[in-house]
This record gives C-alpha cells, sequence and structure tokens, in this order.
C-alpha cells in the first residue's frame, strides 16, 4: 500500500457520508492545486445551512419496498434557518415544480456510473449513479438550474468501474431468510426514477417542510405537483 492510500471499513451507511467528504475534499485540492487548507469548521458551518432534497422512485412496481429510489441534496450557502423567508420558499417551490414536477415528473437514468460534482461554496456535493455521463450531465445542470447556477464541468467527476456487469450485475441475486428465498437488492440497478416531491430542511425545525409534492404523501406542500 503506498502511503496516499487511505482505507476505509464499515458499514455501506456508514461509510456513505465518510467517502462523500473525502471525494469533496480531493476535489477541492485538486482544483486549488493541493495548496488549500479545508477547516473542519467549514463542513461544521455547511451543515447546518438550509438544504434541499429532492426524491425520486422507480413507478411500476408492486412491492414498495423493492421499488429503485433516488436522493439529491444540496444546501442553500447564503441563506440561515434564521434568515430565509416564507416568500423565498414559495419562489423556490416554484422553480423545482416548473422542473421536476411538470410533464409527469422528470426522470433520472440511474445506472453503474458515478457521476460526481463538488462545489462547496455554492452548497453542491452531488453523487449521481447514471447511465451514461452525458446523463450525469443532464441531471447537475437541471439540479443547479433551481438555484440559477451553470455547472463549472471541472468541478465533475466521472468514476467507471472497469467491469460493471460483473461488479454490478442486472441479474436476481437470490438470498435465504427465515428459510425462505427471497430476491437481494442489485447494487447499482439501471433503472429509470421519476420526481416524487422535495422537502427543504432547516437546522432547528423537528420536520422538514414540503416544498414539491406530486406522490400525495404530505397533506399541506407549497406547490402540487
Amino acid at each position: 500500500m503506498s502511503s496516499d492510500e487511505i482505507i476505509l471499513s464499515g458499514s455501506e451507511e456508514t461509510l456513505k457520508p465518510v467517502i462523500t467528504l473525502l471525494i469533496g475534499i480531493n476535489q477541492m485540492l485538486q482544483k486549488n492545486g493541493g495548496n488549500e487548507f479545508i477547516s473542519t469548521d467549514s463542513a461544521v458551518k455547511r451543515r447546518h445551512k438550509p438544504q434541499i432534497n429532492l426524491f425520486f422512485q422507480e413507478e411500476g412496481v408492486k412491492d414498495s419496498y423493492r421499488r429503485s429510489k433516488g436522493h439529491i441534496g444540496f444546501r442553500i450557502m447564503n441563506k440561515e434557518s434564521e434568515s430565509i423567508t416564507n416568500q423565498e420558499l414559495k419562489a423556490v417551490a416554484s422553480i423545482i415544480k416548473r422542473k421536476f414536477a411538470g410533464g409527469g415528473g422528470f426522470v433520472w437514468n440511474k445506472g453503474k456510473i458515478m457521476c460526481s460534482y463538488s462545489d462547496w461554496d455554492l452548497g453542491y456535493q452531488l453523487q449521481l449513479l447514471c447511465q451514461s455521463e452525458a446523463e450525469g450531465k443532464r441531471v447537475i445542470e437541471q439540479v443547479l438550474d433551481i438555484r440559477g447556477h451553470s455547472p463549472e464541468w471541472e468541478n465533475m467527476t466521472i468514476n467507471r468501474n472497469a467491469a460493471p456487469e460483473k461488479a454490478f450485475p442486472n441479474t436476481k441475486r437470490k438470498r435465504i431468510i427465515l428459510g425462505k428465498s427471497v430476491d437481494a437488492p442489485n447494487r447499482r440497478p439501471v433503472v429509470k426514477v421519476k420526481f416524487q416531491y422535495a422537502t427543504l430542511t432547516l437546522h432547528g425545525l423537528v420536520n422538514p417542510i414540503c416544498l414539491v409534492d406530486r406522490s400525495n404523501r404530505f397533506s399541506n406542500p407549497i406547490e402540487r405537483g
């Protein structure tokens, strides 16, 4: 093992936020020639900024727990929980409704290629599994449009497995649980997930605010899709 390698161990759920943080730091260091110091204070401040969350789900699958899902989240860096207004919430909800809920719902073509986009100053640390690099760019552009931002493609990295069909096979695998054979979930399935709803999380509030809902999950969203 070389001196610059890092080995992490733990469950996928535990490691995912750590890996996201490391990818973001690595991208920032590469962008700045490796000369910029990233403090933990900046990460903490970012964590407490208002966060918009977009939720997606595969349609046409009878068993809801077997439906593939998707989540995209980003921060509003120029606002605090105390400074954001109801007028601003209505404005961003209107934009999300137009860009993601219109036309039957925005479809994200998920796949085996990891497309990452990192811009901490603007609140983005996106990790999107997509079917192609072009699809990753399409989804990133749509997400950044919510805040009126244009992508800087030097902030995007593409991670392709050398043998994706072997590493992430499309065939169903079986597991024996309590004596019964059940389908194990596929890793990085090639699937279409459609926009369902969007929420805003404010530090200090227990429950998120529903901005847009086309799933009828929420009783009082700001906008219905």
